[in-house]
């Protein structure tokens, strides 16, 4: 997946580089840079000392010595001034500068904190829309893998009203999320206090598979055709559509060469949200591959939520469905 969103500490993850916000002079006073300072050692510490100031959106790479990456990009993002110090714009700047020394050094994997939102005390929801504009914007043009590190929800907060329109419609048409999970609870009981029941009572499934006449069967089209024909439809390249869909080149391929083959769910339901399809739609390519939203699943009412409220960005999915503690689209 080229941008995923995870929860971790950064200086553990095993990629080729992580992203370390420092200050002009390199100084170590922010969480993450003290930590990276400590944990590379007196070879990083001498070799900040020979370096340049750094100015605001500027990044610099280094070796990363005793840490699980490759290299560590060190960057100094805007400080926040009420937004009257060209800010935004800066921190575009900040993210573009790091991802520029990933391709020039034939990188692949990158990881991010949430720049500025420390000490600099940029906004949060800002930040978080401005990381992941930003970086998806560069993935159209560069095959990467991005992850966009949090700590917690509020490190990682979504716009209000964004969320608050999806609660409202949540509210609205759907029983809360307690009673869905005691509704899907209830009915894994039913059902188990039933089957054997059923089975034994039921003529019906005690049919003869023999018995059909398969000749007269006339079979959909896969998942794979409809997919490629919805494409096709609404004039889109294949890039388009992966990219959009944040969804890794070599898996697309890999569902195009199979006309067979059926994606996870969750891969299914990015494919249908970057062509923006209809609920009716997305449902209609889901059965394709033997899936369905459900009105008994946080999850599925989510995605139809932001599917009626014409939410397509699926960055911005993937905010709401952490900010509801739930799977993300990867």
């Amino acid at each position: 997946m080229p941008l995923k969103i995870i929860r971790s500490e950064i200086i553990n993850l095993h990629v080729d580089a992580i992203v370390n916000p420092t200050d002009e002079c390199y100084s170590g006073s922010g969480s993450i840079d003290l930590e990276v300072q400590y944990k590379c050692g007196k070879r990083l510490k001498n070799l900040l000392k020979e370096l340049p100031r750094l100015n605001e959106s500027e990044a610099v790479i280094t070796d990363a010595y005793n840490m699980n990456c490759k290299k560590i990009i060190h960057v100094h993002g805007p400080i926040w001034n009420n937004g009257n110090a060209n800010e935004i714009t800066k921190l575009e700047k900040t993210y573009a500068n790091v991802l520029d020394l990933v391709v020039e050094n034939d990188l692949e994997t990158v990881a991010f904190p949430l720049i500025s939102t420390g000490k600099f005390g940029f906004p949060k929801e800002l930040a978080v829309d401005i990381a992941t504009n930003t970086i998806a914007k560069y993935l159209f043009s560069n095959d990467l893998t991005v992850y966009l590190v949090v700590y917690d929800k509020e490190s990682f907060g979504i716009t209000k009203n964004l969320f608050d329109d999806i609660q409202e419609y949540i509210d609205e048409n759907y029983i809360n999320e307690a009673s869905l999970k005691r509704n899907i609870r209830d009915r894994k009981v039913y059902r188990l206090s039933n089957a054997s029941k059923r089975v034994s009572n039921d003529p019906d499934l005690s049919f003869c598979a023999a018995a059909l006449n398969f000749d007269k069967i006339k079979l959909e089209d896969t998942f794979t055709i409809k997919l490629l024909n919805l494409i096709d439809q609404k004039k889109l390249k294949d890039s388009d559509v992966y990219k959009k869909a944040n969804i890794d080149r070599k898996l697309f391929s890999k569902i195009r060469s199979n006309l067979n083959y059926n994606p996870s769910k969750k891969t299914a339901i990015a494919l249908g949200i970057a062509l923006e399809l209809t609920y009716d739609e997305l449902q209609d390519l889901l059965s394709r591959a033997s899936y369905t939203l459900s009105h008994s699943n946080l999850f599925d009412v989510v995605i139809e939520g932001c599917i009626n409220k014409g939410i397509y960005d699926i960055f911005q999915i993937n905010n709401i469905l952490f900010e509801y503690d739930l799977p993300l689209l990867d």
